[in-house]
Parts: C-alpha cells; sequence; structure tokens
C-alpha cells in the first residue's frame, strides 16, 4: 500500500519559552517568534521582552555552534559557519535556545 500521508507543513510561528539561568526566583518569557527570524532579530526580541538595553551577556547555540557575547569581556565568539545573523530561528526551533 503507497504511502498517502504528506508531511506536516513547517509552522510560519515558533513559540519559544526563555529562561533565564542561575537566577531565583525564575525569570521566564513565552515569545511568539516568526519563523524566518534572523538570530540576530531574536536578540532583538529578547532585548524588548525582558526590558534590557543591550548590556546583558548573551549566547545563543545552535547544532554545536555558539553566536553571541557569553563572557565578561564582551569578545564575540568565533564563528565556525555562516554568520549567526544570518542563520534563522526556525533552524533551531526543535532545540532548545540556550541563553
Amino acid at each position: 500500500m503507497p504511502n498517502t500521508m504528506k508531511p506536516a507543513p513547517l509552522p510560519s510561528v515558533y513559540q519559544l519559552r526563555v529562561v533565564v539561568r542561575g537566577v531565583s526566583p525564575l525569570i521566564w518569557r513565552r515569545l511568539l517568534i516568526p519563523a524566518d527570524t534572523t538570530i540576530a532579530g531574536l536578540h532583538a526580541e529578547l532585548q524588548i521582552a525582558f526590558g534590557w538595553g543591550g548590556e546583558h551577556l548573551h549566547r545563543f547555540l545552535i547544532h554545536g555552534v555558539e553566536y553571541g557575547i557569553s563572557h565578561a569581556r564582551r569578545r564575540r565568539l568565533p564563528r565556525r559557519s555562516a554568520p549567526g545573523a544570518r542563520r534563522r530561528a526556525g533552524s533551531a526551533a526543535d532545540r532548545a535556545v540556550r541563553l
């Protein structure tokens, strides 16, 4: 019997639960992000959602590659592939975005 099931369509919006690690009480936000959002765009949305002004350290871990600023010297992390600003948030949707 042939398989007549079609693959599920890709979502156009992802729902993310973002948690600030290492603080108590727990601080988190639930965000709805368009699938075509860049990593730079996701960073901007996080700044707005948490009421930040760009002074907090951050990092994105996508398929084992780090993007962002993750320590006090504010040195950008090395890029091992395409620039983070060109990666799409949807490419990591089923993986955790760690901050």
